[in-house]
């Protein structure tokens, strides 16, 4: 049985939360980082970490270390040096916030344990996690063959990027070179190499910022730029030469859409998978999107979607009001009951 605790993580509101395995970190407005592991029975604080600017966002770059953004530096966090260790800041390239950061690592990651590339989006069912715990609420789930009508209808999708190896981009899987991706108030999305973090490998200039992105396979970087547009980069090193060998970063446009909601006025989350975006509106709106393709899983949510995950069939999405929304396959659920 899964059961419900509180910890006071922060002395600021907590503005990125990721995991690796049983490791959580956090990082808050109080300008502190926070290195937490999660056993059978308890979330214990492990390390604690103090900068000297708030934390906008973080991600894993390796099992044992985080690149941070803040309002204007990027940093380095190795979580096995001492927490009384000064943190030099990687660059202050950057001339404004940095809002989102994006690694190679956790996208690899993530497509572990996602969906296959073959695979269409699936129906889901849907509860709603409030007083109840996990097991107890999937007791309570209808399956879609009992409903009027599904939420989320099968979209078949042909993918963007081709990874046919006759294609004239070379495909490579993890990139040498890029490490990461950052997206700043200044309007550049960037593609670095953490061994030489002075610069930036390659960067792309918006009529607006970046707010969000999520890439997908190590080859497509999905970024949302407020109030209404998602772009799709192919991010795939291009041979420079006739020699394979010799590649340079790319952050190549290739398309850019407009999200089909009359009521979109920004965006609260993005997660990218093998088949769709899952995304979140602070309309109230989620939906799964591809460019062409848009199903909305629900019209209004109680508070905007402000985070998502999704592994093992199962798509969690967390609300401002505090509410947990969660769909899982009908496989997944038949499973599970």
């Amino acid at each position: 049985m899964l059961g419900l605790h509180h910890y006071i993580a922060a002395k600021g509101w907590i503005w990125s939360i990721k995991s690796y395995e049983n490791d959580l970190v956090t990082g808050s407005w109080d300008s502190t980082i926070s290195r937490w592991h999660l056993s059978s029975s308890s979330l214990q604080q492990t390390a604690s970490y103090k900068l000297q600017t708030p934390v906008l966002c973080s991600n894993f770059i390796t099992p044992n270390s985080i690149i941070i953004g803040t309002y204007n530096a990027l940093y380095h966090l190795d979580l096995r040096e001492p927490t009384n260790k000064r943190i030099p800041p990687l660059n202050s390239y950057h001339k404004n916030s940095i809002l989102c950061v994006e690694t190679v690592f956790s996208s690899y990651r993530d497509n572990t344990s996602t969906l296959d590339d073959s695979t269409s989006v699936m129906e889901y069912e849907e509860f709603h996690e409030e007083q109840e715990s996990l097991p107890r609420s999937l007791s309570t789930i209808s399956l879609f063959s009992q409903c009027d009508e599904p939420l989320l209808e099968e979209i078949s999708i042909n993918p963007t990027i081709s990874k046919d190896p006759s294609d004239s981009l070379l495909y490579v899987n993890p990139q040498p070179g890029i490490s990461f991706f950052t997206g700043c108030k200044d309007k550049y999305v960037c593609a670095w190499d953490l061994r030489a973090p002075s610069n930036p490998l390659v960067k792309f200039k918006l009529k607006n910022y970046p707010r969000l992105m999520s890439l997908n396979d190590n080859s497509e970087l999905w970024v949302c730029e407020p109030p209404d547009k998602v772009h799709l980069f192919d991010v795939r090193h291009r041979a420079s030469t006739d020699n394979e060998k010799d590649l340079d970063a790319s952050l190549n446009l290739i398309s850019s859409s407009t999200i089909p909601s009359s009521t979109c006025r920004g965006f609260g989350c993005l997660k990218a998978t093998p088949t769709c975006l899952f995304l979140g509106l602070l309309s109230g709106e989620f939906g799964a999107y591809y460019p062409g393709n848009y199903s909305s899983l629900a019209k209004e949510m109680d508070g905007s979607p402000l985070c998502v995950d999704y592994s093992d069939e199962c798509l969690v999405v967390g609300s401002g009001i505090g509410l947990i929304h969660m769909w899982i396959s009908k496989n997944r659920a038949s499973k599970l009951m």
